[in-house]
């Protein structure tokens, strides 16, 4: 029951989650794992290659990528799938300035984010939609004798319109009061469909910068900073007395993240070896605002704050990565990073008033949560090179978690429903796994296409309270089948 009256209480916000990224990028974020593209070496598949004044090569890359994030069946019928899709291009070049080679970089792409329920497939249903949005990446480096210098900067937008629809809201079947002063009020303060605008606007921007004292030792360093804002904007048609009309509410999301690595570079006949580590800081906050709440003369009937999330975390890093080439075309990379969270947020949410009983009727949830993460990402990197036409790239990978939390919550409900409060500390544990192929062909002259599979595999349990309850009978537990978990990416690079 507190799930239920908990999602209630905020299921206005639920789009939040639709625009984060997946997979591959969640991951790598949510864990912080910022320094992973540096120990992963230059043969891993999955980052993104640096560019450096001293590779002479231009190139023309254009891509598309695929991720089946989630998908569920009930006796081979799709009930609910979550996908997203994207292309890229990208070039690269040399060029030279006052004398000074530089190299640089640009990159373009549109991402989609689609999500599919079947009618009927449960309580709550969120209208087939597609969310979209733009990405423009850039890089620049260049070499002054032993240093090396490079600044990158990235930038995307969206604005999206979508919506949600509810075909059935929950009812108490032993709880009267419940019904009367919470789940009776929802469907004339809400309606049936809920209107979604959101407008986005993410940037970034990094500077890197390295010294080889000699052949064997160099060392870096590397500032970076993002920032993200997001504008939610919920509309919908209150039925209710005194309240009836066109009700807006604004969420504005924001976040800015700081991380600071520092890294070090041997190199032996055979083998590189780096070792990194830094910090980062992030701050994220989520204000809910209505727009138009309604007045009789100068008096409010309705709610004018509906209160908001705050979030702060800091945390350190470190890790080692190894290069190691046993003949020209034979090369392996071992990588291995740890990093360590800590995260605090408060949050007070109120709903809008849902009708009156000589008093305004509403209902209110406060609770604050910290946790600390202990994440730790390992990865294996296998290149081998058959001919001067083909090569494959094999990458393995585990990340695992270990997340000690601390809630303290309550649900506060008025006209005598009783309140529910939360005090409890929690043990979570989990593992994802990861396999990665990635072919690579010479299809014609300087053309390449390369195609690279992923599958990545989540196992988590919650200690201390036992596994999470489901709700679900043992004939549809049967029946259900889920997957998802896949990234396909296909791009075709052209060397000029």
């Amino acid at each position: 029951m507190e799930s239920k009256i908990i999602f209630l209480i905020l299921f206005w916000q639920i789009s939040v989650l639709a625009q984060s990224n997946f997979i591959e990028n969640s991951v790598n974020n949510l864990f912080n794992l910022s320094g992973a593209a540096f120990l992963s070496g230059k043969f891993a598949s999955n980052e993104h290659p640096s560019f450096t004044a001293d590779d002479s090569s231009a190139l023309l890359n254009f891509g598309y990528n695929f991720e089946n994030i989630y998908k569920e069946f009930n006796a081979g019928d799709l009930l609910f799938s979550v996908q997203q899709y994207g292309y890229s291009a990208q070039f690269a070049s040399l060029f030279n300035l006052l004398g000074k080679n530089f190299r640089a970089a640009f990159s373009a792409g549109n991402q989609f984010f689609a999500l599919k329920q079947k009618t009927g497939s449960g309580d709550f249903k969120i209208n087939d939609f597609v969310i979209s949005d733009y990405f423009f990446e850039g890089s620049l480096g260049t070499v002054f004798g032993k240093n090396k210098f490079g600044i990158a900067a990235a930038y995307g937008f969206a604005d999206n319109k979508n919506g949600f629809s509810i075909l059935q809201f929950p009812h108490n079947t032993t709880d009267a009061r419940l019904n009367k002063y919470f789940y009776d009020l929802l469907l004339p303060t809400f309606g049936n469909n809920i209107d979604l605008s959101s407008e986005f606007e993410k940037y970034s921007v990094a500077g890197e910068y390295f010294f080889e004292l000699n052949k064997l030792f160099g060392a870096g360093l590397k500032l970076s900073y993002s920032k993200d804002t997001e504008d939610y904007l919920f509309s919908y048609d209150n039925t209710t007395k005194k309240l009836e009309g066109r009700k807006h509410v604004l969420a504005p999301y924001s976040t800015e993240d700081y991380s600071t690595q520092f890294f070090t570079r041997l190199n032996f006949s055979e083998v590189q070896l780096r070792l990194l580590g830094g910090f980062s800081q992030s701050t994220s906050s989520l204000p809910i605002t209505p727009l138009n709440p309604t007045k009789k003369g100068d008096i409010y009937l309705d709610m004018t704050d509906l209160g908001g999330i705050s979030l702060n975390r800091e945390g350190i890093n470190f890790g080692f990565g190894m290069d190691y080439s046993f003949n020209q075309n034979i090369q392996c990379t071992l990588s291995n990073m740890t990093v360590f969270d800590k995260w605090d947020g408060d949050g007070a949410v109120f709903t809008p008033v849902l009708g009156f009983n000589f008093l305004p009727i509403g209902h209110s949830m406060s609770g604050n949560i910290t946790a600390e993460f202990i994440t730790n990402n390992f990865q294996l990197d296998f290149l081998h090179k058959l001919s001067n036409r083909f090569r494959y790239e094999i990458n393995v990978g585990v990340l695992t978690t270990d997340i000690r939390a601390k809630i303290n919550g309550n649900a506060q409900l008025e006209f005598g429903i009783k309140d529910y409060s939360l005090d409890e500390k929690n043990n979570y544990f989990g593992n994802i796994y990861k396999l990665c192929i990635s072919p690579e062909i010479n299809i014609y002259s300087n053309v390449y296409l390369v195609y690279s599979f992923s599958q990545y595999v989540p196992v988590f349990e919650q200690r201390g309270r036992g596994n999470i309850i489901s709700d679900q009978k043992g004939e549809d537990k049967i029946k259900k089948e889920i997957s998802g978990g896949t990234v396909h990416n296909v791009s075709l690079e052209i060397n000029l």
